[in-house]
């Protein structure tokens, strides 16, 4: 997939909020493989928390949709957190995030996030967050710490 369409098809899956195999070890850095990780978890756990979220907050937001179920749609419609690189990562951080907001908050997320990119409210929690994941670099390295930074 061409990144012009990659980057369309996160962007329409994102306003709809839309899964992997275990590997045995992260990618590799300058300094050789990293540490074990359990790529399948991190990827349940992010989607489980944000869904928790969406779920509490907007709980028919995906109604008359398939499928209507959160965590299927997370799981299996957003293809770059399949990535083992900063796209997954990025992905991860974007839905840990959303996991951690209250409905207020939410509310305020997901109404600023409809807003042009132009136009976003950065003190809102979780816009950085949406905006940064994407354009990811597929060469550089899975990294939960990579620091959030605004367009």
């Amino acid at each position: 997939m061409g990144a012009a369409a990659r980057s369309f098809v996160i962007w329409a899956l994102s306003l709809g909020l839309g899964g992997g195999a275990l590997v045995a070890c992260g990618p590799p850095s300058a300094d050789g493989p990293t540490e074990d990780i359990d790529f399948e978890a991190l990827r349940e756990e992010a989607c489980a928390a944000a869904c928790s979220t969406m779920d509490a907050c907007e709980p028919d937001r995906f109604e008359g949709q398939e499928p209507e179920d959160c965590f299927t749609r997370c799981t299996s419609l957003l293809p770059l957190l399949h990535e083992e690189n900063q796209c997954g990562s990025r992905q991860i951080i974007w839905l840990e995030c959303l996991g951690e907001l209250s409905c207020e908050a939410y509310a305020a997320y997901d109404a600023n996030e409809k807003l042009p990119r132009t136009d976003h409210d950065y003190s809102i929690p979780c816009i950085a967050e949406d905006d940064w994941k994407f354009p990811c670099d597929e060469d550089a390295p899975f990294d939960l710490e990579e620091p959030v930074s605004t367009p």
